[in-house]
């Protein structure tokens, strides 16, 4: 088995961050819990998936820098720099290691030296999550995604009839990565 994600960096999470940063209105809208998405779980969409960029099929993260190599593009590997990725260049690195100061200054966050490394060596192996490639649903998109397909359409009819009085078009604000 290979490193997981929650197995060696959500439990650092769990017992450091998340009293702040989860629920429905977390500092800078950066939610770190474990609860499961469709793909990953909230603190890794959050960290390492980050945002869409704007008519990119790519997502940026503002918190971790990894080099994306999947579906095709792992020869982009062998060109980089060393150190211009991985925890070097990451926010989360630099959050941890100063402590994650408040205004004045003052560590708010003290993670014991085991729990910092885990979370770089994460961040420089280049932000897994799954610990094998292997899955038991391999017909699956994401070998994870159990929504029915369509699900959409069904929660576009609810929210038509049951929400377009208050909501433009029935359309129900949902919401997106990081700003």
């Amino acid at each position: 088995m290979g490193f997981d994600y929650t197995t060696h960096v959500q439990p650092v999470l769990d017992a450091h961050c998340v009293r702040c940063h989860s629920g429905p209105t977390p500092p800078k809208r950066v939610d770190l819990c474990g609860d499961k998405t469709d793909f990953f779980n909230v603190s890794y969409e959050w960290l390492a998936r980050g945002r869409k960029r704007s008519g990119e099929a790519e997502w940026d993260s503002p918190y971790v820098s990894w080099i994306p190599t999947f579906n095709g593009m792992e020869q982009n590997i062998l060109e980089v720099t060393p150190k211009a990725w991985g925890s070097p260049r990451s926010l989360l690195a630099d959050l941890l290691l100063t402590g994650h100061p408040d205004t004045n200054g003052v560590r708010r966050v003290e993670l014991l030296p085991a729990e910092t490394r885990r979370i770089l060596a994460w961040i420089d192996l280049n932000v897994p999550y799954y610990g094998t490639s292997e899955t038991a649903h391999p017909e699956r998109p994401g070998c994870r995604q159990f929504l029915p397909p369509d699900l959409d359409r069904t929660l576009s009819e609810v929210a038509q009839r049951r929400c377009a009085g208050c909501h433009q078009d029935g359309k129900i604000p949902v919401p997106s990565g990081p700003d």
